[in-house]
């Protein structure tokens, strides 16, 4: 069985949402990507995001997908920006387009 978690980092932890994320678990990435869409707005500079997948048959936890501003590193976790479902561009990019 797979869970999914959203970690956020950054000053995105001071909005409420962040307290809702401690406890919620989506069934799927989709779902997770679709909640972060619908509920946040994160700051290109500052924030991070990430989408943990456990598997509880395997024992295994990774990151499938990330948001990372400025002062986050994710080439050295081996990430890349995410791109939110049905989207082409990463998140970040088109955040960026407005900064």
């Amino acid at each position: 069985m797979k869970a999914y978690f959203i970690i956020l980092g950054g000053d995105i932890t001071e909005d409420p949402i962040s307290k809702i994320l401690e406890t919620k678990c989506f069934v799927t990435q989709t779902d997770a990507l679709d909640f972060l869409e619908q509920n946040t707005c994160p700051d290109i500079e500052d924030d991070l995001i990430e989408v943990w997948e456990i598997d509880t048959l395997r024992y295994e936890k990774k990151v499938v997908w990330g948001f990372y501003g400025w002062h986050w590193s994710y080439t050295q976790k081996n990430q890349e920006q995410g791109c939110l479902n049905g989207h082409i561009e990463s998140w970040h990019n088109e955040l960026s387009k407005d900064y």
